[in-house]
This record gives structure tokens, sequence and C-alpha cells, in this order.
């Protein structure tokens, strides 16, 4: 019989585990190595005109040089950046390994885009990082359902559906107590009001 889980942690990658930068419609910029080196090269480049490498490069210049914080002793943004070809940020791994750690025995549950078959290899790039920094093996224990999502209510509506049927499992076994969740998402970046699920604001 699979253990009663009491505690589950949702993760979320983009956003959350790395850097993007919104680019109008576009797919946001990823604050990594790479980037950061580019736009940093050609930050006093003199463009003629409107030029959307430009705004790319202003857009990225100024994440990087903006401080985490209201003490400039914190860092900066470019300290979360990622590797060259990662889609990861080493220091926000750091502190995704920290919060498994000190949750004990929780149940660790993508629920970002990368539970999509495309991005398998990612996950276990990820998987294995988390794996070093705990000095054990880490798979994540589960995935919210496939399904399309395009705003924040439809993220929260698939851990909602996640949650009630983990709820369902432990009534099933006879489990008591409450079961306790951590949601780390950025939910496509929305701010927390506002949103419709389920018919309800």
């Amino acid at each position: 019989m699979a253990p009663v889980v009491d505690t589950v942690i949702f993760v979320d990658i983009d956003g959350v585990l790395n850097v993007g930068i919104r680019d109008h419609e576009n797919a946001p910029l990823l604050l990594n190595d790479s980037n950061v080196k580019t736009a940093l090269l050609y930050k006093d480049y003199p463009f003629k005109g409107y030029s959307a490498e430009q705004e790319c490069i202003t857009k990225v210049v100024s994440v990087v040089e903006r401080c985490l914080g209201d003490d400039k002793l914190a860092g900066t943004y470019r300290d979360l950046a990622c590797g060259s070809k990662q889609h990861y940020s080493p220091v926000l791994v750091d502190r995704l390994a920290e919060i498994i750690r000190a949750s004990g025995s929780a149940s660790v549950v993508l629920s970002s885009n990368w539970r999509r078959a495309k991005y398998a290899s990612r996950v276990r790039s990820l998987e294995s990082e988390v794996s070093k920094r705990l000095g054990a093996e880490f798979k994540f224990d589960g995935r919210t359902e496939d399904c399309e999502e395009i705003s924040a209510a439809d993220r929260l509506r698939c851990i909602g559906n996640y949650v009630r049927r983990l709820c369902a499992e432990r009534e099933g076994s006879g489990a008591r107590g409450p079961l306790r969740a951590l949601v780390l998402d950025d939910f496509f970046v929305s701010p927390l009001d506002g949103w419709i699920c389920g018919g309800a604001r």
C-alpha cells in the first residue's frame, strides 16, 4: 500500500526556478548566461531607429541590474540567471531542495508545463540536480493532469483537481488529520485577484 500523503508541494518551473522577461506576445526572454552576455556586449551599440533586438537587450540589461529587494547586498537578478544550456537557475534549485528537505516526507508534484512529454529531458536534468543537492535520488512523485492552460485559473483548477483526487485517496485509506499543500507557482505572472475559477471569483 502506498504511504499516506500528509503534505504535498506543487512545483511550477518557468517563473519559479528561472527568470523570464516579458516580450510582448512572444515567449518570455530567458535570463540565462548567454542572453546576459549578449545584452551586456551590445547594450551601447548604436542602433538606428526602432529595433526589436535593441528593445530585448534593454530589457535584459534592466533586469540584470535590478536589485533583489531593498538591500543591495542581497545581489541582483543576474545572480539568478540560468546556465547557457540550462532552463533553471542553480540558486533557485538550491532553494527548492531546501524546501523539500525541510518538508520531510512531502509528496512533490510537477504542476508546470514541463509535465508534458516534450520536456521529459529537461525534467530528468532537473531531478538530477535536485538529487545532488539532497544527497539522495529525487523524482517527482506525481504530475497534475495534462490539460490546456492559458490562464492562472486554469492552473489553479488543475491543482485543485489533483488535491480532490488526493483527498479521496486519503479518505479511502482512513487517513486522519489535515492535508497540507504548498504551491510554488507564478500563475502565469498574474496578480492574485480577479480570477474566475469554477464560477467563483
